[in-house]
């Protein structure tokens, strides 16, 4: 599935061609196993994010901090 295509993907050298008909076979796999049908046009929403601010970036900084903290004393 897509973790094969993945790991298959990030294992490939900066110069190495990829195998596309290997990588068509790992996506069609997948979409065979959810159900999906091969005659359908597959359509990729894009999500909007809101940018993030100063404060936003902190607050990530702090949270991740205190996360780390805890797991240490557990």
């Amino acid at each position: 599935g897509i973790a094969k295509l993945l790991r298959y993907v990030c294992d490939l050298d900066f110069d190495e061609a990829p195998d596309y008909n290997l990588c068509r076979k790992f996506l069609k796999d997948e979409l065979k196993k959810k159900g999906c049908d091969k005659d359908r046009v597959l359509i990729f929403k894009k999500t909007v994010k809101k940018p993030v601010t100063k404060v936003d970036a902190s607050k990530q900084a702090s949270n991740k901090e205190n996360a780390v903290k805890s797991t240490r004393s557990a």
